[in-house]
């Protein structure tokens, strides 16, 4: 199933990709002369965070490492909208053009995302939109707030954010953690983030931050390799300007050494974060797994300080430490592996001479379908697929047979 009946364009130039609903060209060319691995349909992997629910809606996509060494991806997508049910239409502002959906529900008082099916692509009452993505690793930004900027008249008035406030007039956030970190947001926007989106003049553009990914999305399947080149260079301006505002938080130390423990250590813990409130269901899954495998549970936030360029995708939900059968330390950490909440289970090691500045690029343990780079003092493993919290042993077992390391027992 397609986008024939349900589709838009930001742009009157990109009603014909939107119709198609995939663009008639790829782009195994331009990977190529910019030194990319292409991939083609679907979502590249370690990349899901910032990819979309589906990986239908992902074509031509590309991987490699940026000139400033920077993990990153480049794709068409298909950007999804929702259509409210009654007579407002897509969930929008701004201009639409060719617009092409169906309203299923009459009453404007049942909206359509209560309705809609999650069993697969290209259902329910929404709209696909052709636009071109290029993302990037930044795990030194693991702890800052979620953002999604976009310009102020693609969000409704209510309940809308404006960045001219922090120096960036013409934009808003979707939604964030604004209200609590208004001097993250006058550091980013009033500095080299805000130039790079006041100086991208396009029908379409967003800046998404979450959970050590920078995604920078703009109208159209592009084909142009000059307007590629923009798209990737914009966005890695806005992670180097990124990493200068996080480097501060970084307080690196010793593999070896001991964490403070987690917030929620104990049982009687509350949530206070925002991060707090989407992961703390599952603390308590996580107190058992740590008590059961006799493992220290340390604080997630002092992980990521600890070790900023840790290579593993995503915001630590929960830390386990512990001393092997070798007697070297060890890691368990469990990451957030999508948009919405789901864990990937890693394991972390010391790195050998002492690691290194930068992230490598993962290479794929095939036996032990765990993924493996270095970055920093850490030699890490994570499992390619979304893993339950009560998988600790096995994840461990399978990451100490992708770094090397002798099984327990």
């Amino acid at each position: 199933m397609g986008t024939e009946n349900k589709h838009a364009a930001f742009a009157r130039e990109d009603v014909e990709d939107a119709r198609r609903g995939r663009a008639d060209f790829d782009l195994a060319d331009y990977a190529a002369s910019r030194g990319l691995e292409y991939l083609g349909d679907g979502a590249p992997p370690n990349f899901a965070i910032a990819g979309p629910a589906w990986p239908e809606y992902t074509s031509n996509a590309m991987t490699g490492t940026l000139p400033g060494g920077e993990l990153a991806m480049v794709a068409h997508e298909l950007y999804e909208v929702e259509v409210s049910t009654g007579k407002t239409g897509p969930r929008m502002g701004g201009a639409l053009y060719d617009e092409r959906y169906s309203v299923k529900d009459p009453f404007f008082f049942q909206p359509s995302y209560w309705k809609r099916p999650k069993e697969g692509p290209f259902v329910g009452n929404a709209i696909w939109i052709p636009t071109t993505k290029a993302a990037v690793r930044v795990p030194q930004a693991a702890l800052a707030p979620y953002v999604v900027a976009m310009p102020s008249d693609r969000l409704a008035p209510v309940g809308r954010y404006e960045l001219d406030r922090h120096g960036l007039p013409g934009f808003a956030l979707n939604h964030g953690e604004e209200d609590e970190n208004a001097g993250f947001l006058d550091r980013l926007f009033g500095g080299e983030a805000g130039r790079v989106l006041a100086g991208l003049d396009l029908p379409f553009v967003q800046l998404t931050i979450r959970d050590g990914m920078v995604a920078l999305v703009r109208n159209g399947f592009v084909r142009e390799p000059a307007e590629l080149d923009v798209l990737v260079e914009a966005a890695g301006r806005i992670v180097a300007a990124l990493r200068e505002i996080c480097d501060p938080w970084a307080q690196p130390q010793p593999f070896e050494e001991p964490l403070p423990p987690a917030r929620w250590e104990d049982r009687e813990s509350i949530p206070v974060t925002a991060f707090d409130m989407r992961t703390s269901p599952w603390w308590e899954a996580y107190r058992i797994a740590a008590s059961d495998r006799d493992l220290a549970l340390e604080e997630p936030e002092a992980y990521h300080r600890a070790f900023p360029a840790n290579p593993v995708p995503g915001r630590a939900i929960a830390v386990l430490r512990g001393t092997g059968p070798d007697g070297r330390v060890f890691r368990l950490a469990f990451h957030t592996a999508r948009q919405e909440l789901a864990e990937r289970g890693a394991v972390l090691f010391a790195a050998a001479d002492g690691g290194t500045s930068v992230v490598q690029e993962p290479r794929l343990h095939d036996a032990s379908e765990m993924w493996l780079a270095d970055g920093g003092a850490v030699a890490a493993c994570w499992a390619r697929h979304s893993t339950p919290i009560g998988t600790a042993a096995d994840i461990e077992a399978r990451g100490r047979q992708a770094a090397g390391h002798p099984l327990p027992g």
